[in-house]
């Protein structure tokens, strides 16, 4: 009886040595799988965070460029790994493959210790980072440009929007490797913000003045002011003078805009064009009549970004984000250390008070103004001049600007528009005058950060044919 005895104690502690090893297996097991998970969760993170670091970085050197020249420029890929593609804008099974610079098998499999030499290439468009990725925060990312598809044209852009995607690759130590035969895997994140360019001050108009109801008449018998579209014609205000207006697209030489038009709002600009002269009358060229000076409030409110000119707290606030990223901030009555920018390194300038600019001086970029601006001498500026708070422009001698002017006067108590002032005395030489250039204008508001429209984390769920 008591052998049976001991047989039966024997089984139940084989049975609970067996249960209590399977559980430790299983715990063993657990833990390691919940290692995994974790340590798969980090390098994903850590992807991530290369990814957002890349975009930003990104996004800030697009300051100053030409989107159209980044979208066409065709660039050499090396093919990563064995049968690696791209795909082509309009692939139905990768409707949106055509926007990662690599897909995301490459992204994967890529050994950053040991990159293919001699291997295929292919050639895609648009990228802005080099061809075997950026090194960023332990990892590398990849980034590529592609056009919202605004003209049906994926190499050149009409509306200043684009795509930009990042592919963030963290690449595994030796001891997180996670090998499947012999095949290396990162963790990847790819990430893709719609940019857009700022538009607001794209006026068109050599001269724009928002007000609240009366603008100073203006004054200067040789003086002129330009609305014909110099842009593909004219490099340097030197070469302004016997040109022939007749082949140039025009658009009013002065804009006025009202944030609330008066009933008499055309009685406005009637007076003003009725105390100028006969010789001034003649110097404001461009759409319409002479003198080419219009009420454009219909316009201006017509277009979601150029209305923005109207909104007095829009235009404050601008002026305080201009000094988180202006080339110098410049205190009141003194001038730029650094200069007014040059042809092959435009600058963006803002004059935290008064500005008077005399002598023979030359600028190219982005003036921002909170003061009152006086110009004088031969001061030739190509770009764009925002005098925005004060709300004062003098221009007296034969100084010039190639580009556009706007002029708004901001009531700090308010945050209302008020009364802004034009006062000239120019007419110093032929040049002397404001000439309208978009290629100008588009140059000086290119050196604005790009606006960051909307971001999104690209994951298989949102992008199920992703590649």
């Amino acid at each position: 009886m008591l052998q049976n005895e001991r047989g039966v104690a024997l089984i139940v502690v084989l049975l609970i040595a067996a249960l209590l090893a399977l559980l430790a297996l299983s715990l063993s097991m657990t833990s390691m799988s919940d290692f995994r998970i974790s340590s798969e969760f980090e390098n994903h993170e850590k992807a991530l965070l290369v990814a957002d670091g890349g975009l930003e970085a990104i996004r800030n050197s697009l300051r100053g460029e030409d989107l159209n020249a980044l979208l066409s420029k065709a660039v050499s890929v090396p093919t990563y790994t064995p049968g690696s593609t791209s795909y082509p804008d309009g692939d139905p099974k990768h409707p949106f493959g055509y926007r990662n610079p690599i897909t995301v098998l490459e992204a994967r499999n890529i050994d950053f210790d040991s990159l293919p030499s001699g291997a295929g290439h292919r050639t895609d468009h648009g990228w802005l980072t080099d061809p075997a990725g950026q090194s960023f925060g332990g990892g590398y990312y990849f980034a590529k440009l592609s056009d919202n598809q605004d003209d049906g044209d994926q190499d050149s852009d009409s509306d200043g929007t684009v795509l930009l995607r990042v592919i963030g690759v963290h690449s595994s130590l030796p001891s997180e490797k996670e090998s499947y035969g012999t095949t290396r895997k990162n963790a990847v994140a790819v990430i893709e913000a719609v940019l857009k360019r700022d538009t607001t001050f794209q006026l068109e108009s050599p001269l724009t003045i928002p007000a609240q109801s009366v603008v100073t008449p203006f004054g200067g018998a040789k003086f002129k002011v330009d609305g014909h579209d110099h842009s593909s014609i004219w490099d340097d205000t030197g070469d302004i003078g016997d040109h022939d207006d007749s082949g140039l697209p025009d658009h009013p030489a002065v804009n006025v805009v009202y944030d609330d038009p008066p009933a008499n709002s055309k009685g406005t600009v009637d007076d003003i064009v009725s105390k100028l002269s006969k010789n001034e009358k003649d110097n404001f060229t461009g759409t319409g009549d002479v003198p080419s000076i219009l009420d454009g409030t219909v316009d201006v409110k017509a277009d979601p970004d150029s209305q923005k000119i109207l909104d007095a707290k829009f235009l404050e606030k601008f002026v305080s984000s201009v000094a988180l990223f202006a080339d110098e901030k410049v205190p009141p009555d003194k001038e730029p250390k650094g200069g007014y920018g040059k042809a092959n390194d435009p600058r963006v300038i803002l004059a935290e008070g008064d500005l008077k600019i005399a002598g023979n001086e030359t600028g190219y970029g982005l003036l921002v103004v909170k003061g009152e601006l006086e110009l004088k001498g031969t001061f030739d500026y190509n770009g764009m001049l925002l005098v925005v708070g004060e709300g004062k422009l003098t221009i007296g001698g034969a100084a010039s600007v190639l580009g556009g002017v706007l002029i708004a006067n901001v009531d700090p108590k308010t945050h209302t528009l008020g009364k802004a002032t034009f006062s000239d005395h120019g007419g110093g030489n032929e040049h002397a005058g404001i000439y309208n250039s978009s290629d100008k204008i588009r140059m000086a508001l290119s050196r604005l950060p790009m606006r960051t429209i909307s971001w999104r984390e690209i994951t298989p769920e949102i992008e199920p044919t992703a590649p």
